[in-house]
């Protein structure tokens, strides 16, 4: 898939999420990657793409083992409009591989919980969207993750939601809308209705592990967050995510947030030591979740 706009790229956080690009599909419970990710270090042509690079090789893990990703850029695109334009081109190559792999690409916009102006968060969403580095180049962005956005009842606020996804699909008809409020609303406010996912928690590991409240799993299927295909724009809607962090790199800290997830029908999981580099267990990851999906077919390496 491609669309008629070019691509800005400072951070990313990658998502591995439970749909292909643009095709509603729920294939099992996925992982959401976060790390910053830095201009490419390049010199007369060549590039050392360091966590680009090493992204790849999770997007390629993933699309061998049916387990689909969604990268999700962070933070604001005019970082990396500074960087050079061999960096900002081989960041667009690279993305532009994701995508062909099978990866879901969005991109972050803040709203602080509602109090960021609409005209800066629209604004955002239309540079992420349309904007280019400075030559021509196709963007494979297919959503948008808007971070802070609110736990809220107040029907200004669910009105103001449902205007930036109502705007992000007037400029690409079937993106992905990730809001990232880690809590829950009241039931007055269906944000299920104009949301791809929604996250419900975000917490250090240890803490989320001991408080998982049983209402929110009991919230997740009274407001029906167990996913269902739009019948405008033919995406997923509805599902719900967690971000825990504090992870270690042992087999137990991550499986048991997984198993928390399983268990209260959680379709998208972010676990993670810190956000700065991409942590060795997410191999094993991407493995457990193609063995939950496909049983024998897949061969744990985290045994």
């Amino acid at each position: 898939m491609q669309f008629p706009c070019n691509l800005k790229l400072a951070y990313v956080a990658t998502l591995c999420a439970l749909l292909n690009v643009a095709v509603a599909r729920t294939t099992g419970q996925g992982l959401h990657i976060i790390a910053r990710f830095r201009a490419p270090k390049c010199s007369s042509g060549s590039c050392d793409g360091g966590l680009w690079d090493e992204i790849d090789g999770y997007v390629k893990q993933a699309k061998q083992g049916k387990v689909p990703i969604m990268i999700n850029i962070n933070h604001e695109w005019k970082i990396a409009n500074n960087w050079s334009t061999d960096s900002k081109k081989y960041v667009s190559d690279m993305v532009k591989s994701y995508v062909k792999d099978g990866a879901i690409v969005t991109a972050y916009v803040s709203t602080d919980y509602g109090v960021e102006s609409e005209s800066d968060v629209k604004g955002n969403v239309e540079k992420w969207l349309t904007s280019d580095f400075g030559y021509d180049y196709p963007c494979p962005i297919t959503g948008i993750f808007f971070d802070e956005a609110p736990a809220d009842p107040r029907e200004s606020l669910y009105k103001k939601y449902e205007g930036y996804t109502n705007y992000a699909r007037s400029i690409m008809s079937d993106a992905f809308i990730f809001y990232n409020a880690g809590g829950t609303w009241s039931s007055s406010s269906p944000y299920q209705k104009i949301t791809s996912a929604y996250c419900v928690r975000e917490k250090p590991r240890d803490a989320f592990m001991n408080d998982w409240p049983s209402q929110a799993a009991r919230w997740i299927k009274d407001n029906d967050m167990e996913g269902y295909t739009d019948s405008d724009s033919g995406t997923q809607m509805g599902q719900t995510g967690i971000i825990i962090y504090d992870a270690t790199e042992s087999y137990n800290s991550w499986e048991g947030v997984f198993k928390i997830g399983q268990d209260n029908n959680v379709k998208w999981v972010s676990t993670t030591t810190d956000y700065e580099r991409l942590p060795d267990y997410h191999v094993h990851i991407i493995d457990y979740l193609c063995e939950h999906t496909y049983g024998d077919a897949c061969k744990l390496t985290n045994e």
